[in-house]
Formats: C-alpha cells, structure tokens, sequence
C-alpha cells in the first residue's frame, strides 16, 4: 500500500507535469526539438516513477521479510513449509512493479501493450501454479508470474516511451476537421 500510494502521488505530480508539457506542445504546434526535449523528460520521469516505486515497495518487503516469522507464528499459520510467505511477498513486490508500469501504459493510452502485460500476469500465474504444483514451493509460480509481468510491461513501456514522439504523431487521425 506505501508503494501503491507513492506511485498515485508521483504519477499526479512530476510524471504529470512532463506529460502534460508533451501533449501542450503537440496541441500548439511546438518544434521537434522542443517534443523531443519534452518526450525525453516524460521517459526520465517515467523511469524515476518506477524505479522509486520499486524502492518503496522493496523496503517495505524487506521489513515484512523480516517480520515473517514472527507473524506466521504469532498467527499459528506455520504449515511447515516457510518459504510460501517469503515466495508471496517476492511476487506482490514485482505485482507492484507490474502495476505501475502497466498504469503508465495505460496513461499513455497503449491498452494493447497493458492488456499483454496483464495477460502475462494471468496465464504466467495460472499456467505457472499449475505446473509447479508438488514440484515447487506453493508460491512461486505465482512470484515467477508476476516477475514475468513486471518485466514485459517494464520492456513495453521503455519500447513505446523511446518512439513516443513518431508514434503520437503517426497515431493521429487525419481528414476529422
């Protein structure tokens, strides 16, 4: 949730500005060194905004991973298998890293690169659960999943944040005026 809550600040404040500057200059008919300029301060901010996300999120697993087990005892839930949190916590730190990426694909109106993200998530959770099943601690199919996750939405969004220049413009629809 600290993570979450940064990440709703940061996207609401710097990340907004250098994203609003972007699209003020497309709408006034700026020079490309100007968007290009603009465009590079939006993936600055966008790289910051995850990888501050990932700090706060990772500082918050540490201290959960060090208070483990002493709430698996204290809540009697040791199913003899202690690797099942620990493996939980991993995957919710990379879900996080997976969300934030994915929202700022979809701030940026690439729902098709989100969806792909998601879908990472779903079947990568689902297909990877399965097959560790008796193979592997419960658990990790699901941190391997959201691993996966974070990685492809991270990729997409560097990808689409380095054209983002060519592709907003070749995005537009044209003969609508």
């Amino acid at each position: 949730v600290p993570a979450s809550a940064y990440l709703f600040i940061l996207v609401e404040t710097s990340f907004y500005r250098s994203f609003r500057a972007f699209f003020d200059g497309i709408e006034r008919g700026a020079p490309l060194s100007e968007l290009d300029k603009a465009a590079s301060d939006i993936d600055r901010d966008a790289r910051q905004t995850l990888l501050k996300t990932a700090a706060w999120q990772v500082f918050v697993t540490v201290l959960a991973l060090a208070a483990s087990q002493t709430v698996i005892e204290g809540l009697n839930l040791d199913t003899g298998q202690p690797w099942i949190v620990r493996l939980l916590l991993i995957g919710a730190t990379f879900q996080v890293i997976s969300m934030c990426a994915t929202l700022l694909l979809c701030y940026f109106d690439f729902q098709w690169e989100a969806m792909i993200a998601a879908g990472v998530l779903f079947i990568g959770n689902a297909g990877l659960t399965y097959f560790l099943d008796d193979v592997a601690p419960p658990g990790l199919g699901y941190a391997l999943a959201t691993a996966l996750s974070s990685l492809t939405a991270v990729l997409l969004l560097q990808h689409r944040l380095a054209n983002l220049v060519r592709d907003t413009y070749q995005g537009q629809p044209y003969g609508n005026e």
